[in-house]
């Protein structure tokens, strides 16, 4: 992929099947696939719609396509089961000594 957006595809789609499938430890499914293609062609939308805001070209119709593609995304990742961070059990540990 030669252009910037076939970039940024790329490296999306490889970073969520890398979530989904622990780092390449299993073969994601077709499911899996199809949903992460879905959540990176979401992102590539919302790159473009950050461009068009920092040119100072962003209408309000696009604020409105631009906060449903962000819930549908949230779903998506939601489906996918990319959820939020959770602790490192170092972390916990230290959380609970200094308490």
């Amino acid at each position: 992929m030669r252009t910037k957006e076939g970039r940024l595809l790329k490296r999306v789609r490889q970073g969520i099947l890398d979530h989904v499938t622990g780092n390449g430890a299993t073969e994601p499914t077709f499911v899996q696939l199809s949903l992460a293609e879905r959540a990176a062609q979401i992102e590539l939308r919302l790159a473009l719609f950050d461009q068009k805001r920092m040119a100072g070209e962003f209408t309000r119709y696009d604020n409105d396509v631009y906060m449903a593609e962000v819930g549908g995304l949230r779903r998506l990742y939601k489906e996918i089961g990319i959820g939020r961070a959770t602790p490192s059990f170092a972390k916990l540990l230290r959380k609970k000594a200094a308490a």
